[in-house]
């Protein structure tokens, strides 16, 4: 049977007739599009109830094929009838497509009085994994585009987020914290299947989200395999978030897609699959040069003296932690080595950038002065970057930024801060024990929404007023109240401060937008709500004199290297919040400037060349360095209680601006992660 439908193009009076001659999809779902085949071998899917609906089809198209240069079907031309919004588009066969010579079968679908002609789509172009399985067609290539187009999926975000591969990664690469669950992400799923999720954890995601069948499941585990199909497409995704963030600006979905949960999920996967591959391939051999056996690939890098680059990494900062000077300088050379190997640039740069978070998260202010001298080293380092791996100032730099680390006292702080004040989780668990809720105010409850209240509680209504002079009224209410609680912080030097940063904190990685408002650091001015938390510790420091004024504005510019894209949206992972607990501490805390000055002393040429050449001997790592975030110390079994134990151990430790409360917290939530990571 054939049907015919009136549809208007645009906002153009004039209307056409479109006959149908069949179909090629059935309707499914109450929101599932109906796909007509027409005479002029387009696709028309419609009609849509909501215009969202139809944004969000051409803004997934704009991604797939535009920014990540997927083939898909389109453009799309948007048409409107009294029934709805219709989309249509050139088939993907085109031109090639004979009608004829289609297979279909009769089908009562849809609407239609009578039995339709239903067309099959592997004739049209369209070749489905079920069917390529059925037909016995499945090719390796066909199992690498099939695993590509699963992946592009589940990166979009809230377009489409595929359960069954997530599912899949789970298994293949079993690190929760690496695949992601996507509690918090936008999901297809009701409210109730979410806190399910939530209550449940692991298992019920597994059983109840989307699955496949046992021959899907092998086809895309053949596919993503695959590295040589499959490592190009996320090399895409990763060089062309530009694109991705130019085609939310014209869909004007940006209120509806996540750039920060999109972000997330593409390292979730990248990270699974360099999981997958390096146990699938056999280890590189070393190619005789002079370089040793270094070797690179992404994630996959080993040095001239045969040290995985997670180990590396990992040691400079076990080492810094315990103050072993020889054995943390090995480690940053070993890793300057890389210099030699043009594609591992950005290993070099990472693992510099990697040492501002040392700063901050070992040392802080138990040396006031060390953001400072840091800084100077590292733009001297900066500076030089593109002089190569010989070049002198360049080596002096980085030898003096990890001197200084080695030696200066430590403080895990910043650590303890986010447990108490950054992380909802902790934060219950210790309003649930007697003597961690002591930490909090005495009238805090047992629930985090009393907690908040207690807090407020404590404002005065001086910082109120004040912060009713720097926040408009038209601004989210939680915004309001963490700028008056960080004003009321800021005045009398208390750790309030502290809650109603992480509020903020918790608010941005939420997806919280704040008003419009520039940043001594950015001339544009976006609705990131941790430039407001900036601005008023800037201000503060600006009364607290000089120094706290210098040291947060280095916090500061660090912030925007490590918080921000580049168009001044905040980045999604965690490492931004020391560079905004950092300068919290700089003024909320009395700091006394005159203790533990760094060492900062320039070192002679000589001694340069002689910590360089040390490393013609290799040095074997001690165990403690082996922890979660190596592979080594995955495959040892290690978690985050190993971590909080070893891992985290340090020496020369300034006690007095230790609270035993966050510590022990911190400790706790470690332990509470690690018997989850068991349970999984």
């Amino acid at each position: 049977m054939s049907g015919t439908i009136e549809v208007r193009e645009d906002d153009d009076a004039s209307s056409q007739s479109v006959r149908v001659l069949g179909l090629c999809q059935k309707l499914t779902s109450a929101h599932k599009p109906r796909t007509w085949l027409t005479a002029q071998y387009d696709v028309l899917k419609g009609p849509f109830r909501r215009a969202d609906k139809v944004r969000l089809i051409l803004l997934r198209r704009a991604i797939l094929a535009e920014a990540w240069e997927l083939r898909v079907v389109g453009p799309f031309t948007r048409l409107r009838s009294g029934a709805g919004e219709y989309l249509r588009a050139p088939h993907v066969a085109g031109a090639h497509l004979q009608r004829e010579r289609l297979s279909f079968s009769e089908q009562s679908v849809l609407s239609f009085d009578e039995p339709v002609r239903v067309y099959a789509k592997d004739g049209q172009g369209f070749v489905e994994l079920n069917e390529a399985i059925r037909s016995g067609r499945l090719t390796p290539t066909l199992e690498a585009q099939a695993a590509v187009h699963f992946l592009a999926r589940y990166i979009l975000d809230p377009v489409v987020g595929d359960a069954a591969l997530r599912n899949l990664l789970l298994v293949l690469a079993p690190q929760p914290y690496v695949v992601g669950i996507d509690f918090e992400d936008n999901r297809t799923g009701g409210a109730d299947k979410r806190a399910l999720e939530q209550r449940a954890g692991l298992e019920t995601c597994l059983s109840g989200g989307k699955r496949w069948s046992r021959a899907q499941w092998a086809a895309i585990e053949r596919g993503l395999a695959r590295r040589a199909d499959v490592e190009p497409f996320l090399e895409r995704v990763e060089a062309r978030w530009g694109r991705v963030a130019a085609a939310l600006r014209q869909s004007e979905c940006a209120a509806e897609c996540s750039m920060v949960a999109m972000r997330q999920r593409a390292r979730y996967v990248r990270t699974a699959l360099h999981e997958l591959w390096s146990r699938e391939e056999p280890a590189a051999a070393a190619p005789p040069s002079e370089h040793g056996a270094m070797v690179y690939s992404f994630r996959a890098a080993r040095s001239a003296n045969g040290h995985a680059k997670d180990a590396l990494l990992s040691a400079v900062q076990k080492y810094v932690r315990r103050n072993e000077l020889d054995a943390a300088l090995y480690a940053a050379v070993e890793l300057d080595k890389f210099s030699m190997l043009p594609a591992a640039k950005a290993l070099v740069t990472n693992s510099v950038n990697r040492l501002w978070v040392i700063a901050g998260e070992e040392v802080g202010i138990a040396s006031p002065r060390l953001a400072v001298a840091f800084d100077a080293a590292y733009e001297q380092w900066t500076a030089r970057r593109e002089r190569g791996y010989a070049d002198e100032l360049r080596r002096e730099a980085l030898l003096r930024m990890v001197t200084m680390l080695v030696r200066a006292p430590k403080i895990r702080l910043i650590s303890d801060l986010k447990a108490a004040f950054l992380t909802p989780g902790a934060m219950q668990l210790a309003l649930n024990d007697a003597e961690l809720r002591k930490m909090y105010p005495d009238d805090a409850g047992s629930s985090l929404e009393s907690l908040a209240a207690a807090y407020w509680r404590r404002v005065p209504q001086e910082d109120r007023e004040s912060a009713a002079q720097l926040v408009a009224r038209s601004e989210p209410e939680l915004v309001r109240r963490a700028a008056a609680g960080m004003l009321f912080a800021a005045r009398t030097k208390c750790d309030d401060g502290f809650y109603w940063l992480g509020q903020l904190a918790q608010f941005t990685l939420g997806g919280g937008e704040a008003a419009l408002r520039p940043a001594t650091f950015a001339a544009r001015a976006n609705k990131n709500p941790m430039r407001l938390a900036l601005h008023i510790l800037a201000a503060a420091a600006r009364r607290d004199g000089v120094e706290t004024q210098r040291a947060v504005a280095v916090c500061v510019r660090r912030y925007k290297h490590f918080g921000l894209k580049l168009g001044g949206a905040p980045k999604s992972h965690r490492d931004w919040c020391v560079f905004v607990l950092w300068p919290a501490l700089y003024v909320f805390r009395a700091v006394l400037y005159a203790i533990f000055p760094p060492a900062s002393s320039v070192l002679p040429a000589s001694e340069v060349a002689r910590i360089y050449a040390r490393n013609d001997t290799k040095r074997v790592f001690d165990d403690y360095v082996f922890d979660q975030h190596t592979a080594e110390g995955r495959r040892r079994g290690r978690g985050p209680e190993h971590f909080a134990a070893e891992g985290a151990h340090v020496n020369r430790e300034a006690l007095a601006l230790r609270n035993p409360r966050y510590r022990a917290l911190y400790a706790r939530w470690k332990r509470v992660q690690q018997m989850k990571k068991r349970k999984r």
